[in-house]
């Protein structure tokens, strides 16, 4: 009996040491894991108990931006609404459910209001970061101006510790929702700029700020993506490439920092998407070197200027272009003579590889690397024709003076159109009109208007100029527009919406 049961163990012993030895040296044939089996605290990383001596410098550098405007004698009842609207709820109008801007737009309900002409008008509030000792600070455009895009006749910044500034706004820009102040002062504490091109995704990163009217608030997440783009949030025309992160960001956040793990600033908070106008963990910051690069445009001309191409450009789909698979770039619509792409060579059916050098894989990397210009700066164009590379040298020239004639949002929302001058040797080009440049894909007609279409008439009424849509279109009732497209001409009918 004690023998069978020695021989049993003998088995079991064996069984156990073979199923061992499996589970160190698989056979010959079989797949090796890469397993790291030391428990995570004895894993190569650093270990954390607290980022209070991170943030400390972050705090001190993140303020409350506050700004008025004073109602003026001409402004109507319907402006005094408006603002009192905002007051309360934000901006009339927005869809902040889906995905608000983070601003924080609203004063306490128990601050008394005077909107007796003369008196100042609260209309945004949010959050600002200062990037020199000298008392430069970085927001967001939305929070100094109001709902129709007048810039605040006051902005008053607080300081944690350090009281409250006056600020001047040395410029704006539209295009990326950033601003630039300067406080009245000097030696102010500030936040090192680190290189936002280098973000990984999982990085940890803090959004410091004033959200709902709380006071300063640091949040804590990670970097979720980087180069978001074409999501709408700052309207036609933007150019968007926002950090997303999962660190909390809230109402009143905008224009506040968001701070890598070594304590440096790598982006500007921005917008939020939500459908309750709070954080889901889904929040949008511009890139530091974006914002960088704005600061610097603001603070030498107090505006951005930024190079213009001339082209109408698309993605390259791979259906239209079966003949050139593998091909990476952007597809040219329309190159007019008279403009920057088409003075140089550049026409209809190129396919754009790349600016210096650069490779360019799809419309908004294009956008983005030819903004980044200014404008008189010599590029050299790599494109694609008829299957042989080809390569010219354009002169760019300005991108804002050619759009200042541009419908107004309020004219035909999401559309922007820049206008051409007819060309009396081809038969696809004999009338002055203008050109679609831009359709914002939230825009109520960006399926009735596509880039590179020109508008010609409407209502049989010729068209060149903003005062020309504005004139010939009729507010609340079926406009026809008669347009050219890709050398056909055909008819829209829209209504203003």
């Amino acid at each position: 009996m004690v023998l069978g049961m020695f021989r049993f163990l003998c088995r079991v012993s064996l069984a156990l040491a073979a199923g061992t030895i499996w589970a160190l040296v698989p056979p010959a044939g079989a797949v090796a894991f890469d397993v790291d089996r030391r428990p995570v605290h004895e894993a190569e990383t650093h270990r954390f108990t607290s980022y209070a001596d991170v943030l400390e410098s972050a705090r001190a550098a993140v303020g409350l931006v506050r700004a008025e405007s004073v109602r003026r004698r001409d402004s109507s009842d319907e402006d005094l609404f408006d603002e009192l609207f905002r007051r309360f709820h934000g901006n009339p109008g927005d869809d902040e459910s889906e995905n608000g801007n983070g601003d924080e737009e609203s004063e306490s309900p128990h601050r008394e209001f005077d909107g007796e002409p003369g008196r100042p008008i609260p209309h945004g509030i949010g959050s600002g970061v200062l990037i020199s000792a000298s008392g430069l600070m970085l927001t967001n455009n939305h929070v100094i101006t109001s709902s129709r895009g007048r810039v605040a006749d006051a902005v008053r910044v607080t300081l944690e510790g350090l009281g409250d500034f006056e600020a001047e706004v040395i410029g704006r820009d539209r295009r990326t929702d950033i601003a630039l102040l300067k406080l009245a002062g000097e030696d102010f504490p500030y936040l090192r700029l680190a290189d936002s091109d280098l973000l990984r995704i999982g990085d940890i990163v803090f959004a410091v700020g004033n959200p709902l009217g709380l006071g300063q608030t640091s949040t804590m997440g990670i970097v979720s993506a980087t180069g978001r783009t074409d999501l709408g949030l700052l309207g036609a025309g933007s150019f968007e490439d926002f950090i997303q992160t999962d660190a909390a960001i809230n109402r009143g956040n905008s224009g506040g920092a968001l701070v890598d793990a070594a304590g440096r600033l790598i982006g500007i908070n921005t917008a939020i998407f939500s459908r309750s106008g709070g954080n889901i963990g889904i929040g949008f910051a511009v890139p530091v070197n974006m914002a960088r690069q704005i600061a610097l445009e603001l603070m030498d001309h107090g505006e951005v200027r930024r190079g213009f191409l001339g082209v109408s450009i698309r993605n390259v789909d791979p259906v239209l272009h079966n003949d050139r698979s593998g091909v990476s770039g952007v597809y040219v619509q329309r190159a007019d003579a008279d403009l920057p792409a088409g003075k140089a060579g550049i026409r209809r059916g190129d396919i754009i590889l790349a600016i210096d050098g650069h490779r360019v894989t799809d419309v908004n990397q294009l956008r983005f690397r030819i903004a980044g210009y200014r404008p008189g700066a010599r590029v050299d164009v790599l494109y694609l024709r008829d299957g042989e590379e080809e390569s010219v040298t354009v002169e760019l020239s300005s991108l804002d003076p050619p759009l200042s004639a541009a419908v107004s949002p309020q004219t035909l929302p999401g559309i922007e159109l820049l206008p051409v001058r007819g060309n009396k040797d081809a038969a696809d080009e004999a009338a002055d009109g203008l050109r679609v440049i831009r359709v914002d894909r939230n825009s109520p007609y960006a399926e009735l208007l596509e880039e590179g279409a020109v508008i010609l008439e409407i209502n049989d009424r010729k068209v060149s100029s903003q005062a020309d849509i504005a004139d010939a279109l009729r507010p609340r009732a079926a406009n026809t527009l008669r347009v050219r497209v890709n050398g056909d001409i055909g008819y829209v009918t829209l209504q203003p919406r």
